[in-house]
């Protein structure tokens, strides 16, 4: 890094030689965790793999599980939410009673700790959603060469007519349906 200097790094894919560095990204998450990500460009696209066949998959919102697909298999049903709530409620319930935690009092050291504690449960479950997600949408798009999913406006489903809203979110199917889509190298069709 220009003003940093030289940075520990966990990297998923090493660049060739051929790869020139456009620019990185330095964020940092609200469980005070910083990430880079960079940006390359290339030349040539490389496929990790041939397709032989063409078989194809329907896959269908489940609010129980994440999806069923044609052939009757349902996605998971894993509530990360639902699994660390009492644990968050915990930490909100700790969290709320702190000197800082009304609108205009000075936060105390105590509360910023604490502050950080929830904020590394929220990002928990979201790392455990996400992983989740990764590795069901990789191995669809690694197995299926068609893939239809149905057009659903999650957010309308997931407000407080239908009275499931935690169950929908917690569920994360937008985000596995976007994440379908990147890990796929072919269309998806809508139905």
């Amino acid at each position: 890094m220009p003003k940093i200097g030289k940075v520990k790094a966990f990297i998923h894919r090493n660049p060739d030689d051929s790869w020139v560095i456009k620019s990185a990204t330095v964020s940092q998450e609200s469980d005070v965790k910083y990430y880079i990500s960079g940006l390359f460009e290339f030349d040539k696209v490389e496929n990790a793999y041939m397709v032989d066949k063409t078989n194809a998959i329907r896959l269908d919102y489940a609010s129980d599980g994440l999806y069923v697909d044609s052939n009757g298999n349902v996605g998971t049903a894993q509530k990360y939410y639902r699994e660390n709530h009492d644990k968050l409620v915990k930490a909100q319930r700790k969290l709320s009673r702190m000197q800082g935690s009304k609108k205009y009092e000075v936060k105390s050291n105590n509360y910023m700790k604490q502050l950080r504690k929830v904020n590394r449960i929220h990002r928990h479950i979201a790392n455990q959603r996400l992983d989740n997600l990764h590795k069901i949408s990789t191995e669809i798009a690694n197995q299926y060469d068609v893939i239809c999913v149905e057009s659903l406006n999650i957010r309308s489903m997931s407000n407080k007519g239908f009275g499931n809203g935690k169950a929908t979110m917690d569920n994360g199917y937008g985000m596995f349906l976007s994440m379908l889509s990147i890990s796929c190298l072919m269309e998806i069709s809508v139905l």
